[in-house]
């Protein structure tokens, strides 16, 4: 059970949308502003665990940062192989979203006391790769009085920018999940697959390094949710969701322009100058695409905010407002 395998003193579970959420906090008295962390596909919180002072301190912040469905030691629910079962699954980027408001509420929403100004941005939204869809998405469901005080932070983001000549996709794409009854083998076989794998630490280490590389102690952050029964099934369930139905970042697009332009939502984007997982050109476009600002980190690779936390916290706090 997750309650015995808890790996840091700033660890907090709490049942947020029926599900039991492991969460990371770093709080920090009398401020107004909040920050909720998303990550990546086969990280946790336990990634941004290493940034995080820097992001309190630089952004005068509350940091949380918590595990999605299917990673880390967050609770893993039954997914039921039927149509109406994958259609209801937890296992996606909306649940992330909605548990980042919950949590928020759990912890006071001291953002909301925040002054109102021109240039303040009291709640902060940071998306990394994958996370970025959560991210956006929980960025999209504010209010659009509270959108103008939010900035969504993507950094390496896995939200794939239309090509020069190319116009933003307006219509949803056409369905490319197989029937409910094939996913099957993926949650049979998967399993078996990562249990191999993952035990393995030089499994971590050579995919680690393609990201831009770790220490002895990020390896075994990444490795700490196997310590969790049923880490394996709760992965392929996550798998075998996003394969399920529309993608989930469809019109994702077009929905963060007309925040932008209408409510003010503030975006910016971090990428690494030698990220080898998601190309530092996706970026570019994505930036040109939104009108938001881009910044390009040297000497990083595909998870600036564990390679360079201090230059990543420092990129950010000119555009949080009056408070950074």
């Amino acid at each position: 059970p997750a309650r015995h395998a808890l790996p840091l003193r700033n660890s907090c579970l709490a049942r947020v949308d029926g599900i039991l959420v492991h969460y990371l906090v770093r709080r920090r008295w009398n401020v107004r502003r909040q920050a909720v962390c998303f990550h990546g596909f086969g990280a946790s919180a336990l990634s941004w665990e290493r940034s995080w002072n820097e992001l309190s301190a630089k952004l005068n912040s509350e940091v949380i940062a918590f595990d999605a469905p299917g990673f880390g030691l967050t609770e893993r629910p039954p997914l039921p192989l039927t149509q109406a079962g994958l259609d209801a699954s937890q296992y996606r980027c909306e649940t992330s979203a909605r548990i980042a408001q919950q949590l928020l509420s759990i912890h006071g929403q001291q953002w909301r006391s925040a002054p109102k100004s021109g240039n303040e941005r009291s709640l902060l939204l940071l998306g990394h790769s994958l996370g970025a869809i959560g991210a956006s998405l929980a960025a999209l469901c504010l209010q659009a009085e509270d959108q103008a005080r939010a900035l969504l932070v993507l950094e390496s983001p896995a939200i794939f920018a239309p090509r020069a000549g190319s116009q933003v996709q307006t219509r949803t794409p056409p369905r490319l999940s197989p029937p409910a009854w094939r996913l099957s083998p993926i949650l049979m076989v998967l399993p078996w697959l990562l249990r191999r794998l993952v035990y393995n630490r030089r499994f971590w280490e050579k995919g680690l390094a393609a990201a831009g590389g770790a220490d002895a102690r990020l390896v075994m952050h990444y490795q700490w949710p196997s310590l969790v029964e049923g880490w394996d099934k709760g992965l392929a369930r996550f798998v075998a969701s996003r394969l399920h139905g529309q993608p989930e970042e469809a019109g994702i697009i077009e929905r963060l322009q007309e925040a932008v332009r209408t409510n003010g939502l503030g975006i910016l984007l971090l990428h690494g100058e030698r990220d080898r997982i998601i190309p530092l050109e996706n970026s570019i476009r994505l930036a040109d695409t939104l009108n938001a600002n881009l910044v390009r980190m040297k000497n990083c690779g595909h998870v600036p905010h564990e390679q360079d936390p201090v230059a990543f916290a420092a990129n950010i706090a000119p555009f949080v407002g009056e408070g950074g």
